[in-house]
């Protein structure tokens, strides 16, 4: 698409935005602002991004916790690094994170509609 499309997107995206009572300008720069600092820099916080973004549903940051207890699992968050190790068994990881990370709740690897097992299964696919 052309940058005049994207333009033009982007202004009709804002006027509607601009169109509630509680939006102004000033709100809305601060939210581009703030989007632009967040931008991901590397491969790794992309990385870890995904992950953070995985675990953020229902009661999932309860049973995982903190995504930088996994960091020795999930090789500093090399996505290249996990795939070499772990290639598409998100059970290999499921085991490794049960056995080396102290999870704070039960991992039970037959429950496969877990939150660990969802989150395994997502960590291998984002990678």
């Amino acid at each position: 698409m052309e940058e005049k499309h994207y333009q033009k997107i982007f202004d009709l995206g804002k006027q509607y935005l601009l169109s509630f009572e509680k939006v102004n300008e000033d709100i809305l720069n601060k939210h581009l602002e703030l989007g632009e600092k967040q931008k991901t820099k590397t491969l790794y916080s992309l990385y870890r991004t995904l992950l953070e973004s995985l675990q953020n549903r229902q009661g999932m940051p309860n049973t995982i916790g903190d995504i930088d207890d996994l960091n020795y699992v999930l090789f500093n968050f090399d996505p290249k690094k996990v795939i070499k190790e772990y290639g598409n068994a998100w059970q290999k990881l499921f085991k490794r994170i049960n056995s080396e990370c102290n999870p704070k709740s039960q991992m039970n690897i037959k429950k496969k509609n877990s939150y660990w097992a969802i989150f395994c299964r997502g960590a291998i696919s984002s990678a």
